[in-house]
């Protein structure tokens, strides 16, 4: 009886509707509390991979670079 309950098209609409509902209010709540969305996230990944692109363009271009004029190469101060 169950079954045929969980079936019925009425049942499983008003279950899509609580759901949406639900998640409405857990989307509202989370950013009453400044919790970062996935959105955000993703956002987030994909500006630090490009600044993570940006350093090494120049990290590779600095490794290249020519001795400064006090006659002393520029070197990453983190490698020794």
């Amino acid at each position: 009886m169950l079954d045929a309950l969980f079936r019925s098209r009425l049942v499983k609409e008003a279950l899509a509707a609580v759901k949406e509902a639900a998640e409405r209010a857990v989307r509202a709540a989370l950013g009453a509390a400044s919790v970062p969305t996935g959105e955000d996230v993703e956002e987030l990944r994909r500006r630090l991979g490009e600044l993570e692109a940006t350093l090494d363009a120049l990290a590779s271009r600095r490794e290249g670079a020519a001795p400064d004029p006090g006659g002393e190469s520029v070197r990453d101060p983190r490698r020794t």
